[in-house]
């Protein structure tokens, strides 16, 4: 059986109508085609779809039928939509790479904007951890990523977007809490929690005390640290992003210490910013870091 969405298109406005005639000036066909349309459908079905009269009516069957058929023209109708709106696109799917510690309200917002300006393209997201940079955007073919950089990145290109303060952080019930000034010798007797990989060696984890637990994202260990179970140098973005943990935690005065800070960072492929969307998509993320507006 091959039906047609003309044939199914004949069927719902005739059903509409009660009238072959009125169908056809509907649909602009003749109306010996709507006609034939219908009753090619109901031979292939072997079946009548309608009772023949004054008027035509929908029997049972063609009753049960009428949602069905409108349901397949809509869908054909969206297909050719999509599909037109699809021919000037180069790229349609866009696979963007995302920090697990990136997730706050202005990330999304920007993805919203997005869609709005670029509805008809599919865009891919995945949460990695900028460790495993590298070989993420290799296995994963990620088109470009925002991290916080932790090591050279020599493979793909690179916009670094901001310096992000790095603080101590602890929980308001941990003894170190109660410090006014910290030095390395007052952390070395507490627990760090390390953002490191454990896969990876090429990377600098900042380590202020000997004691420590390692963990691959900012979000895991924020938690750890607001359950007391030790202390962690974080972005402070971090931290400002998680407004219920932020009444559990605190930075203290590391002001003596020296370690470096975070970089926001934009890594993309060498084919990507070629692709106007992708450009825009990147203005949209460095905006977001800058605090500015995209016209």
């Amino acid at each position: 059986m091959r039906l047609s969405v003309e044939q199914l298109q004949s069927f719902i406005a005739a059903a509409r109508f009660g009238s072959f005639s009125q169908a056809a000036r509907e649909l602009q066909r003749a109306q010996s085609v709507v006609s034939t349309h219908v009753a090619s459908l109901e031979e292939q079905l072997d079946y009548a779809l309608f009772t023949r009269g004054h008027k035509i009516t929908l029997t049972q069957r063609g009753q049960i039928l009428l949602n069905h058929a409108i349901e397949i023209v809509e869908a054909s109708d969206i297909f050719m939509q999509r599909a037109l709106a699809l021919h000037e696109i180069k790229n349609p799917i866009i696979h963007l790479g995302i920090d697990y510690s990136l997730y706050g309200p202005k990330l999304f917002n920007a993805i919203r904007e997005f869609s709005n300006k670029y509805p008809d393209l599919e865009l891919n997201i995945s949460s990695l951890s900028s460790f495993e940079l590298t070989s993420l955007m290799n296995e994963m073919n990620i088109d470009l990523a925002l991290v916080f950089n932790h090591s050279r990145i020599d493979k793909f290109n690179c916009i670094d977007i901001a310096d992000i303060d790095n603080k101590v952080v602890v929980s308001v019930d941990h003894p170190l809490y109660k410090c006014k000034e910290i030095t390395r010798d007052t952390l070395a007797v507490h627990r760090q929690i390390v953002i490191a990989s454990q896969y990876t060696k090429t990377q600098n984890p900042i380590e202020l005390s000997p004691i420590n637990w390692v963990v691959d994202n900012y979000y895991y260990a924020i938690n750890l640290v607001a359950m007391g179970l030790g202390f962690a140098v974080v972005p402070t973005s971090v931290v400002d992003a998680e407004e219920k943990l932020a009444e559990k935690l605190d930075f203290l005065d590391d002001s003596k210490l020296n370690f470096p800070d975070s970089q926001l960072t934009l890594v993309y492929r060498d084919y990507a910013l070629d692709f106007e969307p992708v450009q825009y998509l990147s203005k949209l993320l460095l905006s977001i870091a800058k605090n500015e507006s995209v016209n």
